[in-house]
């Protein structure tokens, strides 16, 4: 049975079942339009955010963060995580990463050398920008205890660090134990728990350490 309508003139109607399928085909589309739209100036508003996972693989199988992927102001989304705005616009998300703002990967010669040059005009995502700026100063704030506390520089090696970072606390420890340094950074390995998932990472980053402090003593 066909829906009765009023007018804009007073005067009735029904619709058809042709009448109704435009309806919801206009009212469709006017969504999808108006989605689109919405998605513009937020998508003008991001910018790149990396490094995340990208092409590369660790032995152990995981893989290494060498990807920038845009990212919207509002909304989030690369291989392994997802914001629930980034759920919203995920369609779009996934055009605008691999067609209008296309990633950028360190594993790719051209890229890493466009990534690194100082004239690339890349626009970071302001949220990027604010962790990145957090991030340096909480570096800053843990090297210069580090400089004032040797026992805290011996612990901290248990933790991931840049291969600056790395020959950074190798210098403090050697300047500070000498020939003791070896065997300081060993017992720092030996006091990891075993049962710790993170065990074999925790010895792995003090080994990184041990073996600068190793060089160190090469040289001297």
């Amino acid at each position: 049975m066909a829906a009765r309508f009023i007018d804009r003139h007073g005067r009735a109607g029904y619709f058809t079942g042709v009448t109704r399928n435009k309806s919801i085909v206009k009212l469709i589309g006017s969504a999808i339009v108006a989605y689109v739209l919405l998605y513009v100036p937020n998508s003008m508003l991001g910018g790149y955010w990396g490094p995340v996972a990208g092409r590369l693989m660790y032995s152990f199988g995981l893989s290494m963060p060498t990807l920038f992927l845009w990212q919207p102001y509002l909304g989030y989304r690369d291989h392994y995580n997802i914001t629930a705005c980034g759920v919203i616009w995920y369609p779009l998300i996934c055009i605008d990463q691999r067609y209008i703002h296309p990633p950028y990967d360190v594993d790719i010669t051209n890229d890493a050398a466009f990534l690194f040059s100082k004239d690339n005009h890349i626009k970071w995502h302001p949220e990027a920008l604010r962790k990145e700026n957090q991030l340096q100063t909480e570096k800053a704030l843990w090297r210069s205890h580090c400089v004032e506390d040797s026992e805290f520089c011996l612990l901290s090696t248990t933790n991931f660090h840049s291969r600056m970072d790395i020959h950074f606390m190798a210098l403090l420890i050697y300047d500070k134990y000498k020939t003791n340094a070896v065997s300081r950074l060993q017992a720092v390995a030996d006091s990891v728990n075993s049962n710790s998932v993170y065990s074999y990472f925790d010895k792995k980053h003090v080994g990184y350490v041990f073996e600068a402090v190793n060089e160190l003593n090469s040289m001297h």
